[in-house]
């Protein structure tokens, strides 16, 4: 479906009365094709689910959209994911996003998105009171993104799945984030895979782990095999501690091994490709045999 497709569909969806779940991923409509939808949306009264995942809209095409958001008042889960949103688009984006009254999950994965851009998002992310899931995975903003980002998180009080995988983060960047973890309430579901996390970082992280009570699921899984990054994948997937694909040591297992057992709500372990021996993966192995959920580990 291209821009004379998307412009046919948005003709018919004002009649669609009872509509609910619109996808319309992986079609290169552009700015003309979401202009059309843009202006259909807004009188589809049930829609909940907007999917726009690759569909080509670059920042004109997200303003536009964007534009109509607010206007679509049972709007719950928008997926924006590689679309080529840079600033522009996360400026528009974050005009909007507070007057979004419904908004639970927003995908944004995969875009260039990049540390001016986050930090424009970052600060309207704690007037969205109704956020659950938020994607980010796939931009490289860094440091300075993350530091924006940690100051918003914990005004996100309804947070639950946030995804940084592949954002260029560092040990520094892990370290700031991680002191903003513990006063985020609500977080079960952190996306950390890809990144150039060592040992530093693993410490930060094992340091706060222990005190995020409701966190299920760390991500740091080579995000290319990660199934939960799709789009289309379920907002929470099971209980996982997945630390694969960085570049954690066996100082790091140590520190994590120390931690592990004292998070009461983890299920699944997965810390494949990262730099440890034998040694630190036996480690590992007796940590997770003494952590309450007697979590899945894969090394």
């Amino acid at each position: 479906i291209g821009e004379g497709g998307a412009a046919a569909l948005a003709e018919a969806l004002p009649q669609c009365t009872a509509l609910q779940d619109l996808r319309v991923d992986s079609n290169r409509m552009g700015y003309t094709g979401a202009a059309a939808l843009a202006r259909a949306v807004p009188l589809c009264a049930a829609l909940h689910t907007l999917g726009l995942n690759r569909a080509g809209l670059g920042d004109a095409g997200i303003a536009v959209l964007a534009e109509a958001l607010p206007r679509c008042p049972a709007l719950q889960d928008v997926g924006l994911g590689s679309n080529g949103v840079g600033q522009r688009g996360a400026r528009a984006l974050a005009r909007v996003l507070p007057r979004c009254a419904a908004l639970r999950v927003l995908g944004l994965n995969d875009n260039s998105i990049g540390e001016a851009g986050v930090t424009t998002l970052a600060q309207a992310l704690p007037k969205c009171a109704q956020l659950q899931g938020l994607q980010l995975f796939g931009n490289a903003f860094g440091c300075g993104g993350t530091a924006a980002l940690a100051r918003a998180l914990p005004q996100c009080a309804a947070l639950q799945a946030l995804g940084l995988n592949r954002t260029s983060m560092d040990d520094d960047s892990v370290a700031v984030l991680a002191e903003a973890l513990p006063r985020c309430p609500a977080l079960q579901d952190l996306g950390l895979a890809g990144n150039a996390v060592g040992d530093l970082g693993a410490a930060a992280l094992a340091r706060v782990l222990p005190q995020c009570v409701e966190l299920h699921t760390l991500r740091f899984v080579d995000p290319r095999a990660d199934s939960a990054e799709r789009p289309d994948a379920p907002l929470y997937p099971s209980s996982l501690c997945r630390l694969s694909g960085n570049s954690i040591g066996d100082q790091g297992a140590t520190v994590l091994a120390q931690a592990l057992p004292l998070c009461t709500a983890l299920r699944t372990c997965g810390l494949s490709g990262n730099a440890m021996s034998p040694r630190g993966q036996a480690e590992l192995r007796d940590a997770v045999s003494r952590c309450p959920q007697q979590p899945n580990l894969s090394l």
